[in-house]
């Protein structure tokens, strides 16, 4: 399975309403061949769980939707609830990337390694996974 942000509600990218508006812009799907060339994956079981746990919270939480242009908010309001994103209750949105960063600064890992006032971007995530350990 694999937890991940799509697009918004207008199947686009950008610009979209804050929250997911079809269940579709944040969610939980089966595998797909997307051209991936890398995989990431926790040293520790542990870690491994809590990041399962968030990225399956963030995709039940209809509040979390997908743009571009806000998304960053996810991790503003994960931060005003104890980064759990279960427990967002202000609509906001991400993308893929600052989904996965928020994801892994809600499992644990340090927010210094992914936000510096904006999050990773694909290009970048493989950098600051790794310098975690």
């Amino acid at each position: 399975m694999l937890g991940y942000a799509a697009k918004d509600e207008r199947g686009g990218y950008s610009g979209g309403s804050a929250g997911d508006q079809t269940g579709k812009e944040v969610y939980v799907n089966g595998w797909y061949q997307q051209g991936w060339n890398v995989v990431l994956r926790p040293k520790s079981d542990v870690l491994a769980e809590k990041m399962a746990r968030q990225c399956e919270a963030g995709c039940a939480n209809n509040n979390i939707g997908y743009s571009q242009s806000t998304r960053n908010t996810i991790y503003v309001e994960a931060q005003k609830v104890g980064l759990d994103l279960a427990k967002i209750n202000t609509p906001c949105n991400c993308d893929c990337s600052s989904f996965i960063g928020t994801i892994c600064v809600c499992a644990g890992l340090p927010a210094s390694a992914f936000y510096s006032g904006n999050m990773p971007v694909t290009s970048t995530m493989r950098g600051c996974c790794t310098s975690t350990g």
